[in-house]
């Protein structure tokens, strides 16, 4: 069988798990069994040219072909369960106990065990079962998931069972994300002024106070770096990842995931690799009334050394923000309303991230030299107590043992003792 060519129904993407015999690591294969399934990744997860039919364009959910070629990989990407996932950042494989998992994100907390901006753990093996004891433990340790809210990624893919915790990115990373975030959310409240009533109205129901968070999907859940979301569904429709440490094929599975697991519910997917300044995107059809998923920009170029590539864009129409119905119903056919970061937009955000990596290695780098930017003579203050401030370690140890003294005394041992207790009782009385 030629892996480029296969495919599974969105029924069958519902009906079938990885733990059903038919289902291989690359989907639904009758005549497979897991380990007679090569894991090699398909050929149009990562860009080989297939043309669309013309049924499949009749039902595309609205392609921006900046190329002239559409890339398919309609089939799920292989994951070999016997062996871990592969990448970028993988040192190993770990013991996937819940116990085990909680211990090393304490060690990451506590700096024991660092990990990079962006750089991701070993993968850990989870059941679905235990993947949410794992979310239930964190979540009774407030200061544990905050730690992990503020500082972590958590990514688990039911189809392979893998679990990785991943850094959130470092400054050129987080002020990629918020420059991309901040040119749309300026386009869309731009929009909730526009003369066209359905834009503004529609502009309107797009959540702008929430654009990351965890994204529940049939089989995984992802934390993206950039999504927007329509008021009225219950997963984003944009979903844009800025890809700093993952690889293309990282970045071209969890597109697929993300598409084809939503049920056609997220609408595009763009990776923007701000090592190479490179642009992907991908985008769902409906081809003989199977769901699948193909690359429309396949790691463009937006920055070259003459600057700005003027052919390359990020695009978003407007009916990308929500699920096909809802955005047939409220705009029609005033959904293709476009809209678009330039490349020059883009290098302009991408060089003032990297000027601001730059400042702060500058300021360590001052820091850590004993440059301090005050004069020799002007000594750091201390920190006052505070009210209700929590005990430090040598105070707790001391009125512990206080408390035992008074308890072993007042248990008989000093006949004449009258404990804390009742001294309150009887002064009060």
């Amino acid at each position: 069988m030629d892996w480029s060519e296969s495919k599974f129904s969105r029924d069958e993407v519902d009906r079938c798990s990885p733990e059903d015999p038919r289902v291989g690591p690359q989907g639904l294969y009758p005549d497979r069994k897991m380990n007679e399934v090569s894991a090699v990744l398909p050929s149009g997860l990562l860009g080989a040219t297939q043309e669309p039919s013309a049924k499949a364009l009749a039902h595309t959910n609205g392609n921006h072909v900046h190329s002239g070629a559409q890339h398919n990989f309609s089939q799920v990407p292989p994951a070999n369960k016997s062996e871990p996932s592969s990448t970028s950042n993988n040192i190993g494989f770990r013991s996937s106990s819940i116990n085990q998992i909680i211990r090393d994100i304490e060690e990451i907390r506590q700096g024991t065990t660092p990990l990079a901006d962006g750089q991701a753990s070993p993968s850990y093996r989870l059941s679905e079962r235990e993947y949410g004891e794992l979310e239930r433990r964190i979540a009774l340790d407030t200061s544990l998931k905050a730690f992990a809210e503020e500082q972590l990624r958590f990514n688990y893919s039911k189809r392979t069972g893998y679990f990785t915790i991943k850094m959130t990115g470092g400054p050129k990373h987080e002020n990629t994300v918020g420059g991309v975030v901040n040119a749309l959310k300026l386009k869309i409240e731009n929009l909730r002024n526009s003369e066209n009533s359905k834009h503004r109205e529609f502009a309107h129901k797009i959540n702008l106070n929430k654009t990351t968070g965890a994204v529940k999907l049939k089989e995984c859940k992802y934390v993206p770096d950039i999504l927007f979301q329509h008021k009225s569904c219950r997963r984003p429709g944009v979903i844009i990842e800025v890809a700093d440490t993952q690889t293309p094929k990282e970045l071209a599975v969890k597109a697929w995931e993300y598409l084809v697991y939503s049920c056609a519910n997220i609408q595009v997917v763009y990776g923007i690799d701000i090592q190479n300044a490179t642009l992907s995107s991908w985008r769902y059809r409906i081809d003989n009334d199977t769901l699948v998923a193909y690359k429309v920009l396949d790691g463009k170029p937006f920055r070259d050394s003459d600057g700005p590539v003027a052919d390359t864009s990020l695009v978003i129409r407007l009916k990308d923000f929500a699920r096909a119905s809802i955005s047939e119903a409220e705009l029609g056919e005033d959904g293709d309303y476009e809209l678009i970061l330039t490349a020059g937009d883009l290098c302009r955000i991408l060089e003032d991230a990297e000027q601001d990596e730059k400042l702060g290695k500058r300021y360590d780098d001052d820091i850590s030299s004993g440059d301090d930017f005050l004069p020799d003579a002007v000594m750091l203050g201390k920190m006052p107590p505070w009210p209700g401030e929590s005990l430090l370690p040598n105070d707790e140890e001391k009125y512990t043992k206080l408390e035992e003294d008074d308890e072993n005394r007042s248990a008989g041992k000093d006949a004449d003792y009258v404990d804390a207790k009742r001294r309150v009782h009887l002064r009060n009385g």
